[in-house]
């Protein structure tokens, strides 16, 4: 725990079929790693109902405006990162990417994280930025190994990993 971040580690990967993407993307199916054990700990209630988790983290971050909490392997661990406050994601970035960063790009960073996914003319709009700078910045955090594109054309996307 820091002053921006909760880190939960789990030991092992996710249970298949359930994919690290799709924990990233918040649409993994439910599955519990131990049936029983929930069934046990939700008749006392203890435990919430199966398949609320993933929806829940994603949607309260969202009310609380605070960055998208993030799913990452770090062997042997799957590492849940939920972020305290918004610029977390910022400040949570290793101190090289964070050098690499110019000041807007850093305040146009904490939105698309907290935002999850936007496209160039949305990031422009949001960050008051020509759309010429906002495909500059995003292609920067592409780099650095922050967002990956999807789609093509009209439709193509920046999804913070």
């Amino acid at each position: 725990m820091t002053e921006d971040t909760i880190a939960v580690q789990s030991a092992g990967e996710s249970p298949s079929p359930i994919t690290l993407k799709q924990l990233q993307d918040f649409s993994a199916p439910m599955l519990s790693r131990n049936p029983e054990l929930h069934f046990v700990f939700a008749r006392m209630g203890m435990a919430e109902e199966q398949g609320l988790g993933l929806a829940l983290l994603r949607d309260r971050a969202k009310e609380l405006g605070l960055p998208r909490p993030r799913y990452a392997w770090d062997e042997p661990y799957l590492v849940l990162t939920l972020y305290r406050s918004a610029e977390g994601a910022t400040k949570a970035l290793g101190e090289d990417t964070l050098k690499a960063l110019s000041k807007s790009e850093r305040k146009g960073w904490q939105w698309l994280a907290a935002r999850g996914k936007a496209k160039s003319g949305e990031y422009a709009e949001a960050m008051g930025v020509e759309a010429r700078t906002a495909r500059r910045h995003l292609g920067h955090f592409e780099k650095l190994g922050l967002v990956r594109k999807t789609g093509s054309g009209p439709s193509q996307r920046y999804e913070a990993t």
